[in-house]
Parts: structure tokens; sequence; C-alpha cells
């Protein structure tokens, strides 16, 4: 309940003053913030950088998965559930911009993540609602903590399904895959506790590059295969398969938590909004991606479609090399995707630790026993939800759903609609709010009617 953060009071002359802060406050504040450190200059980057930075985000396995989502759903319905979320995600980020220009501008600022920018979207709101900025900085942050593990869990599942593919081609008898996830725990312990940066930019670097190469390999194979006529396909599904398809689409288009720190080390954020914007084009990419990937891999197979569209291609040399290049991307990628939770975790233990005169060696080794210990959290999960099937629409309709639809509306909601006497064109305000009822009560729907037809 307490944690000392360093006030700076140079101009009196008087030592710095030591000031506690709450439990909620210690797990929202930035990492500089939560050390006493001042943030570091960061180099800005290019629109064309930003722009693939987005599409690492965005294409992963989830992508692989959509066309059991052609056969949850029908391929109608997975096509107007692709092109209604890419549209809408474009919204939502838009708002999420237009949220953090606005306090900023009004604010006089410094940058904003998803999390400060939720808190002081709250706290520019109605009085009464004003008091709850923490709550919500908070939640939000809670979320994209619960997003990151998820990402975590299936990218688990997803080595554990291609390494259980590639075994059949050196092996004759070959463990099932249950008794591989913990087979594969040492792995990703090792990998899960490096702590180097330097060492982490390239793993994400070799690993953005292997994905691109496995990703248009297996496209052209699903290209080239035999496909099943389209009048012997379904049309649309029954409820229960569109909502799983809306939440595993979802999880592979979700990327809002990465547009505000994008646009922050933007040398020119106006480019991150616009038609040829960053948000525009990324999410347009990716979308094309996935109704390629999801189509042809539906029209190729049917209703053999598995968990992933990799476990039906055949274990030819192509396949395999395929397959092979998602292993290492998908596991080289895991010690990149558990660095945001470690990031806004971390530091605040930390700082506990240096309150009592540990040393930095000691509080090295209990980073790493941390991050073992966040391993081992999702080792359990996927244990628990063994399939992809399961695992992908359930992160995407609920942390996913959240963060992507249900927060940037209710916050942009929460930060202009009691600016709307003060709006000059009171139409579009209107109908702009309006979206935000649609948008947020979408995302409560999906959220509720997809976990309900899990259970």
């Amino acid at each position: 309940m307490a944690t000392l953060v360093p006030n700076n009071r140079k101009e009196s002359g008087l030592p710095p003053v030591q000031k506690k802060i709450s439990f909620i406050q210690m797990a929202v504040i930035p990492i500089n913030e939560a050390s006493g450190a001042p943030a570091k200059e960061q180099k800005k980057i290019s629109a064309w950088f930003a722009l693939a930075n987005l599409l690492k985000t965005m294409v992963g396995p989830g992508c692989f998965s959509l066309p059991l989502a052609f056969k949850q759903s029908g391929w109608v319905a997975a096509l107007t559930i692709i092109v209604v979320q890419c549209y809408l995600s474009i919204v939502t980020m838009s708002k999420l911009v237009k949220c953090s220009n606005h306090i900023a501008r009004n604010e006089k600022c410094g940058p904003l993540n998803y999390g400060r920018m939720a808190g002081k979207s709250t706290e520019r709101s109605w009085r009464p609602i004003s008091k709850f900025s923490m709550i919500a900085e908070f939640i939000v942050n809670l979320s994209i903590i619960a997003l990151q593990l998820g990402i975590c869990c299936v990218a688990y599942i997803f080595v554990v399904y291609q390494t259980h593919e590639l075994l059949h081609l050196v092996l004759n008898e070959v463990p099932d895959r249950h008794a591989l996830f913990p087979m594969c725990l040492p792995a990703f312990l090792i990998i899960g506790s490096i702590t180097c940066l330097h060492f982490q930019s390239v793993v994400s670097i070799v690993g953005n590059g292997v994905m691109l190469i496995a990703a248009v390999t297996v496209l052209w194979q699903l290209l080239m295969a035999d496909h099943q006529p389209l009048s012997s396909l379904p049309m649309v599904g029954g409820f229960t398969g569109i909502v799983t398809a809306a939440g595993a689409v979802l999880y592979a288009l979700e990327g809002q938590a990465m547009i505000l720190p994008l646009e922050n080390r933007m040398k020119k954020p106006s480019e991150m909004k616009g038609l040829f914007g960053v948000i525009n084009l990324g999410v347009s990419i990716t979308g094309a991606l996935f109704v390629g990937v999801g189509f042809l891999g539906f029209l190729a197979f049917g209703q053999g479609v598995e968990d992933s569209i990799t476990l039906n291609l055949s274990n030819s040399p192509v396949s395999a090399f395929a397959k092979a290049l998602l292993l290492i991307g998908v596991f080289s990628s895991f010690v990149v995707q558990l660095m945001p939770v470690v990031s806004m975790i971390w530091p605040s233990i930390k700082v506990k630790l240096v309150e009592r005169e540990w040393s930095s060696r000691k509080c090295l080794v209990s980073q790493i026993v941390f991050r073992m210990f966040l391993t081992l959290v999702i080792f359990t999960a996927a244990v628990l939800i063994p399939k992809l099937e399961d695992m992908i629409p359930l992160i995407g309709m609920t942390s996913a759903m959240m963060l992507a639809f249900t927060f940037p509306s209710l916050f942009h909601f929460l930060l202009f609609a009691p600016l709307f006497s003060q709006s000059q064109s009171k139409v579009r305000h209107f109908f702009d709010l309006l979206l935000d009822v649609f948008c947020f009560s979408l995302g409560i729907f999906f959220m509720i009617a997809g976990v309900s037809a899990k259970l």
C-alpha cells in the first residue's frame, strides 16, 4: 500500500519528499515513473515503420485459425464479420487517437498510453464519474495484461501443434499433444527468462521475417490447392458459430493496444489517421490477408478444417518448411509478447525490492523468477484449454473485445459527451456519440453471448 516515489523540490532547496501511492496507482503508472527515473527520449519512426509494427502485431497464429471461423459461421457470415470488424476497428482505433490528442492538447501533457488515456478521459468527464479515473486506468491495464497472457497461451499451444506435426517426419512413434505440453515447458522457461532488450530486438526482427515467409508460403499452397465447389459449403452457420467466429476474427485483428505507443513515436503523428494513414492501411492489408487465408483454407478443406490450417497441410517438403518457419517465428515471439506484461507489473515490484536495499544482482534474479512464474501461469492455462479453437475465441470475446470495441467507445463518450453543448457541428457530434453507444453495446453483447455459448 506504500510505494515511495521521489518528489522534485530543487527550487526550494529541500530534499525530496516521499509520496505514498495506492496499489491501483502503483499498477497503472508508467515504467519510468514507477522507478522514479526520467522518461528517455525515444527515437522517432516513420509512418512505414509504424505500419510494419502494426502489421506484425496483427498477423500471428490467429491468422491461421481463420478457416475454422469460416467453417463455424459459414463463408458469407465470416466474410461479413471480417469486413464489419475491420471497419469498426478503424473507427475505434481512430477514436483512441482522437481522445489522446484532445487530452494532450488541452492538458499540455506528454504522450499517453492506452491506460493513461482511459484514466484522463474519465477524469475529464462529468464530476460524479471523474473520481473513478484510477479504477478505469487500472481496468484497462489489467485487460491489456490479460490479452498479452492470452496471446502467449496461444503461442504455446501453436508451438505444441507444430512440434507434433514436425515430429511425424522424423519419428515412427510420436507422443500425443498433451504429452508435448510439459516437454516444451523448459524451452519456454528459458526463452521467457531472457531480459536482454538487444536480444529481444534481434529475435523480433528475425521472427517477423520468418513469419512473413511462412505466411506467404501457406497462402500460396492454399491458392494452388484443389478447391471444393462453393455451392457445397454453408453460407451461414448457427448463432453460436457466428459468435465464436467473431471472437476468433477479433483476436486475430487485435491491435488497439499498439496504436497510441506507435503514434507517440511517429515523426508525423498526423499520418496515423487519414485515408492512407497507418490505421487504414494496416487494418485493410490485414483484413485482405485474413480473407485470403480464411476463404481459401475453407475452400480447400471444407468441413475438414482443423484448429489451425497448417494441420491440414501435407508433410511435403514445402509444407514442412512452412511449419518449421512458423514454429521458429511463434516460439521466438514468446519473449516479445511477454515483455508488455513484465514492463507493466515488474517496476512496482522492483521499487519494493529497492526499498529493502536489494542489490542489482538480486533484483535481476528476482525478475527472472518472476518471468518464470508468468511462464508457468501461461503453461497452466494452455494445459487447461489445450485447443486453439477454444482458446482463441475465448480471448477474442473477452479482453480483445473490451480493448477493441468497448473501451474506446466508452472513453470517447465520457470525454466528448460533456462537450456536446460546445460543439460547432451538433449533428455530427450526436452521430459520433451514437456510434460510441453502438460499438459499446456490440462489444458487451458479443462478450456475454460468446462466454455464455462457450460455457
